[in-house]
């Protein structure tokens, strides 16, 4: 169910808005204006910034949600906050790479965003592995990598 919330509550909302990324900056490249598409970079990122913020603060009352309106267990709804609560940091970085990932398209620069996340995907398996089963963390563990 975490993941439920975290697929359309960060990704749906997420992806919705970092597309207007790839509509202006491009308009604003071909029109030569180049310092406009740092400006609507830093937009972006800063509306990002509070849309996650509000993101954050609804993940960290889920529990409650869950338990009064869904009639879940208490210990499962802890657990699912407790996940969601160690995935945040990752799903901060994945919008801010999602923006940046989009501006750098919008510049047809393709294999600096491609090789950045071809790295990041060989290293997760390794990492939730060393987190799951050396440092016996368990679901945070593989929330954090």
């Amino acid at each position: 169910m975490a993941n439920f919330f975290v697929f359309f509550g960060v990704y749906g909302t997420a992806i919705v808005f970092n597309q207007t990324i790839e509509t202006v900056v491009p308009h604003a490249y071909a029109t030569k204006k180049i310092e406009m598409t740092g400006h609507l970079l830093n937009r972006a990122l800063f509306f990002w910034m509070i849309l996650f913020g509000c993101i954050a603060g609804g993940i960290t009352q889920i529990d409650l949600f869950v338990v009064n309106v869904l009639d879940w267990d208490e210990d499962d709804a802890w657990a699912c906050k407790e996940y969601m609560v160690f995935l945040l940091p990752s799903l901060f970085f994945w919008g801010v790479s999602d923006i940046h990932r989009r501006f750098m398209n919008s510049y047809e620069c393709f294999w600096t965003p491609a090789i950045a996340y071809s790295l990041t995907t060989i290293c997760h398996p390794i990492l939730a592995k060393y987190l799951l089963v050396n440092e016996k963390m368990g679901m945070r563990g593989l929330a954090m990598a």
